[in-house]
C-alpha cells in the first residue's frame, strides 16, 4: 500500500468499474505506457485508484498522487517516498537536492527493478 493513503473499507464494484480496473490492470502488466482514466466527478475514479493500488502484484511498486503537486520536483519527491528509495524527512532536511539528482536516482532504482522483474506505476488522481 502506499505511504499515507488509508485502507479501503467499502467498495461498490459496478460493472463499469470492474472493466474499467481489468483494463487497467491488464495495461500496467503489459506495461505499455500511459494510461488515462476518465470520468465526471464523483465516478469513483480515486477510490478504484485506491482499490487497485490495494490488490496489486507485490512485484509492483507504486505510487499515488492524490493531491495536486506544486512542481515535477515534488512530483519526483513523492514518487521516491511512495517508492520507498527516500524518506520524506531526508528529502526535506535536503533543500539542495536538485531535479536532476532526483530524476537520476529515480532512475537508477527504476533500472533495478528489471532484474527482479520488478515495475512501479504511477497513478496520478486529478
Amino acid at each position: 500500500m502506499t505511504r499515507g493513503s488509508t485502507p479501503l473499507r467499502f467498495e461498490y464494484a459496478s460493472a463499469s468499474h470492474a472493466r474499467a480496473r481489468e483494463e487497467l490492470l491488464a495495461a500496467i502488466h503489459a506495461r505499455g505506457g500511459p494510461i488515462v482514466l476518465t470520468a465526471p466527478f464523483g465516478m469513483g475514479k480515486t477510490t478504484l485508484c485506491r482499490a487497485l493500488v490495494q490488490g496489486i502484484d507485490r512485484r509492483i511498486v507504486t505510487s499515488l498522487v492524490l493531491e495536486p503537486v506544486p512542481s515535477f520536483d515534488e512530483l519526483l519527491k513523492t514518487m521516491l517516498v511512495d517508492f520507498g528509495v527516500m524518506a520524506r524527512e531526508d528529502l526535506a532536511g535536503a533543500p539542495h537536492l536538485t531535479r536532476a539528482l532526483l530524476a537520476s536516482t529515480l532512475n537508477t532504482f527504476l533500472e533495478s527493478l528489471g532484474p527482479l522483474k520488478a515495475a512501479a506505476v504511477v497513478l496520478i488522481d486529478e
